[in-house]
């Protein structure tokens, strides 16, 4: 990766002033592509540069905000951002407002506190796009949030709003991730609205869209929200094929809120199908129980919360028939 070789370079060439802006870039491209553990990693190591050299990289807060929401570390948000956001607003950074509000918008969404988060996130994406910043990821990709958060409390026209908003702000609206992510908003108002048939050719199409995105997240979001409407539709073998989808992709991402949703949505279809196939973070886990390490200790090494680590096992000892760790730790290490 060409950031992570300028990190190298910039350490070995002595530039020590560079990194901090380096470790936020790799933060950042980390969050996108869905190593959330390693974005973290790079986010802690930027605030510890900042503390020790005095050269703090506020986005960085920001950037490590949405990776605590997607991973269910909702005391970080409480406990970090406020205080950003208060130097934000003083040093009349709207840019840094907007970033702020964004990341504790989307840890009031995923906590279920939709209303709240309705409020954050237009207070954000209405500063953002007073500055003229129309591109997504420019405005940290809130537009997910925001229409998920606008669709749950009823507020459809303005979540389809958004959706226009997304389509006509220039050629970069015809991007997989763009697009994927308007035609997923848009087929939500529409199953909001009644339209069944509408709103499922559309999160068909934001799925098929997604495919070609590099930001794994958003599919899986996709398509839990197919699995969700096909459930709706009692179509009940394609919505666990879409909901399983959901949930292997988040249980990969250590996305805790989005594995907590999927899960329980199996349970309402009526659970998901036998598959002994561990995904490569539910195997990297079941490996580290079995060598004797704690749940706690586990989260601490792979820089994910206690709440991953947890959900992670549970879809292991469903997967492969066991229900307590000895178990788990006897079928890995016994002699094949």
């Amino acid at each position: 990766m060409a950031l992570q070789e300028a990190i190298d370079s910039a350490g070995i060439e002595g530039i020590g002033a560079e990194l901090p802006s380096l470790y936020t870039h790799l933060a950042l491209t980390e969050l996108w592509a869905g190593r959330f553990a390693a974005g973290i990693e790079a986010a802690e190591e930027t605030i510890r540069l900042g503390a020790e050299t005095g050269m703090l990289v506020r986005p960085v807060y920001y950037v490590r905000g949405q990776l605590a929401a997607f991973t269910g570390d909702f005391d970080w948000v409480h406990k970090q951002l406020p205080a950003r956001l208060v130097e934000a607003i003083d040093a009349r950074n709207d840019r840094g407002v907007g970033h702020c509000l964004a990341a504790i918008g989307a840890a009031e969404l995923l906590d279920g506190d939709a209303a709240s988060a309705v409020g954050t996130l237009r207070r954000a994406y209405e500063t953002l796009l007073s500055m003229g910043i129309r591109e997504p990821a420019r405005r940290l990709r809130l537009e997910s949030d925001f229409g998920q958060a606008l669709i749950t409390i009823g507020a459809l026209d303005e979540a389809a709003a958004l959706v226009t908003e997304l389509r006509t702000f220039g050629p970069r609206s015809s991007a997989p991730t763009t697009r994927g992510i308007a035609l997923r908003i848009d087929g939500m108002v529409e199953a909001a609205r009644g339209n069944i048939d509408h709103a499922t050719a559309l999160l068909e199409e934001a799925d098929r869209v997604h495919e070609h995105s590099p930001i794994p997240l958003e599919r899986g979001r996709t398509q839990l929200a197919l699995g969700q409407l096909l459930r709706r539709r009692r179509v009940k073998r394609s919505a666990t094929t879409a909901m399983q989808k959901a949930l292997d992709c988040f249980t990969a991402l250590g996305a805790t809120p989005f594995i907590d949703v999927a899960e329980a949505e199996l349970a309402r279809i009526g659970g998901a199908p036998k598959d002994s196939t561990l995904t490569a973070a539910e195997q990297r886990v079941a490996d580290l129980v079995a060598s004797g390490l704690t749940n706690k200790e586990i989260a601490a090494r792979l820089f994910v919360s206690v709440r991953t680590i947890e959900s992670q096992l549970t879809s292991t000892y469903h997967k492969i028939g066991v229900h307590t760790r000895i178990e788990l730790t006897r079928l890995l290490t016994q002699p094949r």
